[in-house]
């Protein structure tokens, strides 16, 4: 049996999946900004209960890495390790990226993901098994497949404008990575010795302070202080 979940993007969702039967025993949704790691959790728990699972009957977890918001993604991958380590299981780890594409029928094809990454950026899947990019919007849209593909993700509409006419065509199966959808990728996906890392395609926003040139030439240096400079 597989628990799967994600916390990467605006959304929440797990599912309990038996891989034996290629069939989703239980699953849940629900979109949110922010809220993650205390929702996922008692979702988590809904998902094992309705499903009658107990967690001893685990034999896989499967988790998105991102890429997308810092906090969601390391709650999720939080929560991978923490369950894998307790039930000494694998974890089976995908892209965000791929994990959207799963919402898609199989002839959906060439289908390309494109999730607001803000800055005029967005996070882009150009090909089935291709690695996700960070790229300004109109350096995807040069990136395209040659001919009409179709197209899913909150970035989709940067990318539609951006593109030459018709050659992109708007899919509305989901533009965030729903559990139930990408369970059946993360059955028969390799698992790794190692613990999943998130997958940032850009440095973090917060960069240390460095000290200014005036800063420096009025720093304080400390030293211990001698009996004849003691004050009375």
């Amino acid at each position: 049996m597989l628990l799967v979940f994600d916390t990467s993007m605006a959304a929440c969702s797990a599912a309990a999946y038996d891989m034996a039967q290629g069939k989703v025993l239980a699953a849940r949704f629900t979109l949110m900004e922010r809220g993650h790691a205390d929702a996922l959790a008692p979702m988590i728990k809904a998902v094992m209960d309705e499903a009658g699972l107990a967690f001893h009957d685990l034999t896989r977890i499967g988790a998105t890495l991102g890429p997308d918001t810092f906090t969601g993604v390391r709650t999720g991958i939080a929560m991978a390790r923490g369950l894998a380590l307790a039930l000494d299981v694998k974890i089976a780890s995908l892209d965000t990226l791929t994990a959207i594409a799963a919402n898609a029928a199989p002839d959906k094809t060439p289908l390309v993901i494109a999730a607001d990454a803000r800055r005029d950026e967005i996070y882009f899947l150009g090909a089935s098994g291709a690695a996700p990019m960070v790229l300004p919007v109109a350096e995807a849209a040069r990136r395209l497949p040659e001919g009409q593909s179709f197209v899913l993700g909150t970035g989709a509409e940067a990318l539609i404008a951006a593109a030459p006419e018709g050659r992109l065509m708007r899919l509305s199966d989901g533009d965030m990575p729903d559990a139930r959808n990408f369970a059946r990728l993360c059955a028969t996906h390799p698992t790794s010795e190692a613990s999943p890392e998130p997958l940032y395609l850009r440095p973090p926003d917060a960069k240390p302070q460095h000290q200014t040139a005036a800063a420096a030439e009025t720093a304080v240096t400390l030293r211990p202080a001698s009996v004849g400079e003691a004050s009375v």
